[in-house]
């Protein structure tokens, strides 16, 4: 059986650990209150700008955030447009050079100076940190910044992040367990920190951290959190137990059927897999890798008709020309086996 797709997403986590998504976040609603006509209109162009950051525009957004903040020193937004183009400068170029890093650093400062409680300011400069091999300092920013922002659930995810990728690995374990916590989603935030623990690779960790969530409160993703944990242990039975979980709690939750199916393909129970995947492939007939996986599991089980309609349904689906040709393919090979 082709490969679940959720796993499909846990594998390319744990390649990328610790790739923060940068995004600038700007609203130009709430500049626009405070801020001339003309310094809204140059945060709008510099911000269609990075929708497409090449070196070009890059270039030209920073001019723009440059001319802001001379007209108004102490727009944030525009000093934090500074910080967003320095770095992803610094992380695309192969020479690394510290200038625009540090330039970045400068504004972030600014920011931090001019609003304590900026809660990305805090992210970007624990990673600037990183970046130019100050973990230790990067580490006391966010420490800071969770003091200044007790409640904040992306604070608490950067710093677990930040704790496993310097292999404060005891640090982290305690962290996990959110006892200075003083926001109102702390079965979710327990989720998010699982998902940390698991791109990570510490299953264990990350099963702990799931489970903490449905002690405060059971949840369908926290049981989905503890079926991929085990997964990735290849601990089919234990996985498969999980997301019976999952759908006890939401029958709609269509990610736990496709991985029930694959547990089941990969513990040897072929029909098991099949009842599990339909569900899966009528909610998403578009779904070409699913409906895949239920026609070779068709021909595992020998039963030629449904399989050959499967991959006819890939057939008049499919825009690749590779995959009509296999589709092909399998639908000439299973007429034929009915022949004799």
């Amino acid at each position: 059986m082709i490969r679940s797709l959720t796993e499909l997403r846990i594998k390319i986590l744990l390649s990328s650990i610790f790739l923060f998504v940068f995004f600038l976040s700007l609203s130009y609603a709430e500049v626009s209150n405070r801020s001339s006509p003309s310094i809204s209109s140059d945060l709008n162009k510099a911000n269609k700008l990075l929708e497409q950051p090449t070196p070009k525009n890059l270039s030209r957004a920073l001019s723009l955030f440059k001319k802001i903040i001379e007209k108004k020193p102490d727009q944030t937004e525009a000093h934090m447009g500074i910080v967003y183009v320095r770095m992803i400068e610094y992380l695309s170029s192969t020479q690394k050079d510290t200038k625009g890093i540090q330039e970045a650093l400068k504004h972030v400062d600014t920011v931090l100076k001019l609003n304590p409680k900026f809660e990305d300011a805090y992210k970007k400069k624990s990673q600037i940190l990183f970046y130019i091999g100050k973990e230790t300092v990067g580490l006391d920013v966010l420490k800071e910044g969770i003091e200044q922002l007790p409640s904040s659930d992306g604070l608490h995810e950067s710093m677990l992040t930040y704790l496993l990728k310097t292999n404060r690995i005891k640090e982290a374990i305690e962290f996990s367990r959110l006892s200075g916590y003083q926001g109102n989603n702390k079965a979710k935030l327990h989720i998010d920190l699982g998902f940390v623990w698991l791109r990570a690779g510490k299953t264990e960790q990350a099963r702990e951290s799931f489970s903490f969530s449905n002690n405060v409160l059971p949840s369908p993703e926290a049981w989905d959190g503890i079926g991929l944990s085990y997964m990735e242990e290849q601990n089919w039975q234990k996985a498969i137990d999980s997301f019976h979980s999952v759908i006890n709690l939401d029958p709609k939750y269509y990610n736990a059927y496709y991985d029930l199916a694959f547990c089941y393909s990969k513990a040897g129970k072929t029909e098991e897999s099949i009842r599990w995947l339909l569900p899966y492939t009528r909610e998403f007939p578009d779904n070409l890798s699913a409906l895949k996986s239920l026609a070779l599991l068709y021909e595992k089980t020998g039963d030629t008709n449904k399989a050959r309609v499967t991959w006819m349904k890939i057939r008049s689906k499919t825009h690749n020309l590779r995959e009509e040709k296999l589709a092909t393919e399998h639908i000439e090979a299973l007429s034929k086996k009915d022949k004799k």
